[in-house]
């Protein structure tokens, strides 16, 4: 069975407007998100090991985070998936 990923884009306080794209299957856990601003994906990748620490503690397993630049496909919140 496919799980069908929960596309968002938010605006953050300290982190200005991100994309995410988030995929549970069972109980693993992929997420992707993108930022146009290099200090923000700075920011979420250095915070990587504190979100996988949050997600065990939930005992979800994160399986996958990748941190990339928004593109004109993603800043929108719709992502090709």
């Amino acid at each position: 069975r496919r799980s069908r990923p929960l596309a968002n884009h938010a605006t953050l306080p300290h982190l200005g407007e991100i994309d995410a794209q988030i995929r549970l299957q069972g109980n693993q856990v992929t997420l992707v998100m993108s930022s146009d601003s290099a200090e923000t994906r700075n920011l979420m990748r250095s915070a990587g090991l504190a979100l996988r620490t949050r997600f065990d503690e939930a005992g979800l397993f994160l399986a996958s985070m990748g941190v990339d630049a928004a593109t004109e496909n993603n800043s929108n919140g719709q992502t090709g998936v």
